[in-house]
């Protein structure tokens, strides 16, 4: 019998237990409750609760009717009086409190739990001593916060544990450590989720290394620039959306660099790189960068890596070009309150390659937002603007443009601030518990993202990333997925298990008649048509049901 069961029956005679035996009690209350017997008779009653949760107080011997009878009145105490009425009372409800609180954390307790794990390398050698981190993803609306990470270290055999999670789909990353890095995920640029009860093996691989010397034109070392590895491409030569995996460092006085610690890949390795809004105030602040082997970045010579592999000889002659600078204006941003965004962050990608070649601010200047980056090579480029607030009012993006930098500078550019699209609706459960008597699913276990329509992007394609956002469902089963950039999305839920499958995306139409008693309403199919977003577009009313049981 658990506490909470022991909890529901009050019948219980309190005169089968002896307060004397309850030196803890007799501490705590009884200070306050006045005379002895007052005391034992409030101990008495809390006792009889406190056995069905597990106490086993010493019992009174077997009393006759008329032996109780005896005993009640010689022992019957007298009248209270208003202090110790009042006493008795604080007492009893102290007591109450402390069960109420008891149950509380019981109950807490029983709904939370542990995710477990083990860190190997490739050879399932355990890998002690690597930091990992934890953290809930979040439903995505505005009043809610992301929960700091929480990090534990493996131990000797590798081994990790994270308690007292609460039911919600989680996502855990591992620091790189002593030239190790993670094992790449199945899908690229999702997070992979994890819930309370997995038992998780994180795979840690020897990261592959890039080292080479950079020279001018005539092989003297170019000493101090700073030399980057940008991941373009995963292990199995898709595109990463998010460039992650990539490193930097200087030379040194030799002109040489080693860049260790890298993911399975394709790079592009390039010298002085990184131009912000500020011009550099090292030696090759007004120069372009120069890729491997000696290249601007439309001719850049990619370099691909595997699990440990050490790549030499990735020289680079510095061209020393000029560089150019980019600047205009940033137009738009209004919110639904009649604010203005006051700072948008500017990005530049290659269209070539893929790759981000500049990144800098917007300054607020007089009633006109201004942007400018310098170091710009020749190149054809896609510049955006993004803004990120708090609100889900305030999140804004600029169109796309191609831009073509050649022998100077290009300026005047207008980038005008569009709201993002937002997709907002609720989660169904069709569940049986026949199914798995065992295990109950909970709304927050349950994850929803969606996917641009990749027939529908533009050609060529745009080398600007497209951010998707992963959300949790909350406990009412809502969700709502915001900072979408407009096209044709598709709906898709991460399920707890595989006894769930989606049965079916729908939202109401906005143009359908309404509904009658002979009639049915209308609903799109998102399923098969997928959601047409437009900028600032809001779809609510999205309905996703997950059932139990095979698919059919």
């Amino acid at each position: 019998m658990n506490c909470t069961q022991a909890l529901t029956k009050a019948n219980l005679d309190s005169n089968s237990f002896s307060a004397n035996d309850s030196p803890i009690f007799t501490r705590l209350c009884r200070p306050m409750c006045g005379s002895a017997m007052h005391f034992r008779g409030t101990v008495d009653r809390f006792l009889g609760y406190a056995r069905l949760s597990g106490f086993s107080p010493k019992k009174t011997g077997s009393l006759s009717a008329s032996q109780r009878l005896a005993e009640h009145q010689a022992t019957e105490p007298p009248k209270p009086s208003p202090d110790n009425l009042l006493k008795t009372i604080f007492c009893r409800a102290m007591l109450s409190f402390a069960l109420l609180a008891l149950l509380a954390v019981i109950t807490s307790a029983q709904s939370r739990g542990v995710i477990s794990g083990r860190v190997v390398t490739e050879e399932g050698a355990p890998l002690p001593g690597v930091t990992l981190s934890i953290e809930a993803i979040t439903t995505g609306n505005s009043s809610s916060s992301g929960s700091s990470a929480t990090k534990v270290t493996s131990d000797a055999e590798g081994n990790f544990q994270f308690t007292n999670l609460s039911p919600r789909s989680y996502s855990i990353s591992a620091q790189s450590t002593r030239g190790y890095v993670r094992e790449t995920v199945s899908v690229p640029n999702q997070p992979q989720l994890y819930r309370v009860g997995d038992n998780v093996t994180i795979r840690m691989v020897k990261g592959g290394v890039i080292t080479g010397r950079v020279t001018d034109a005539n092989g003297n070392p170019v000493i101090g620039v700073m030399v980057s590895a940008i991941r373009t491409r995963d292990a199995e030569g898709k595109k990463m959306d998010v460039s992650t995996g990539g490193r930097m460092l200087l030379t040194d006085d030799r002109g040489v660099y080693r860049i260790y610690g890298l993911r399975p890949g394709t790079y592009l390795v390039v010298a002085n790189f990184g131009r912000l809004s500020v011009r550099s105030v090292s030696a090759y602040g007004d120069q372009s960068p120069t890729y491997y082997p000696s290249s601007t970045v439309d001719t850049a010579v990619p370099v691909t890596l595997g699990v440990g592999t050490e790549m030499t000889g990735i020289d680079i002659q510095h061209r020393r070009d000029p560089g150019y600078a980019i600047s205009g204006k940033i137009l738009g941003g209004n919110t639904r309150s009649g604010t203005t965004v006051p700072i948008s962050t500017v990005n530049l990608f290659s269209v070539q390659t893929g790759a981000p070649v500049g990144l800098t601010y917007s300054q607020q200047l007089s009633s006109e937002s201004g942007f400018s980056m310098f170091g710009i090579g020749d190149g054809e480029y896609e510049i955006v603007a993004f803004n990120g607030g708090t609100n889900e009012d305030n999140y804004f993006r600029s169109e796309p443009r191609r831009i073509t930098v050649r022998g100077a500078d290009v300026t005047g550019l207008e980038l005008r601030l569009s709201p993002m699209a937002v997709i907002a609706g609720n989660v169904v459960l069709e569940t049986k518990p026949a199914c798995d008597p065992n295990r109950k699913t909970e709304f927050e276990e349950i994850a929803v993202t969606t996917k641009l329509d990749e027939n529908l992007k533009a050609e060529p394609p745009s080398p600007t990333p497209t951010f998707l956002p992963t959300v949790a469902i909350n406990e009412k089963g809502e969700f709502r997925l915001v900072n979408l950039r407009p096209g044709r999305h598709r709906l898709e839920a991460r399920l707890p298990n595989e006894n769930l499958f989606i049965k079916s995306i729908t939202a109401k139409s906005a143009n359908a008649a309404p509904a009658t008693a002979s009639s049915k309403p209308v609903a799109n199919d998102l399923a098969q048509s997928g959601a047409a977003l437009k900028p600032g577009e809001r779809l609510t009313g999205v309905t996703i049901t997950i059932a139990d049981g095979a698919a059919s």
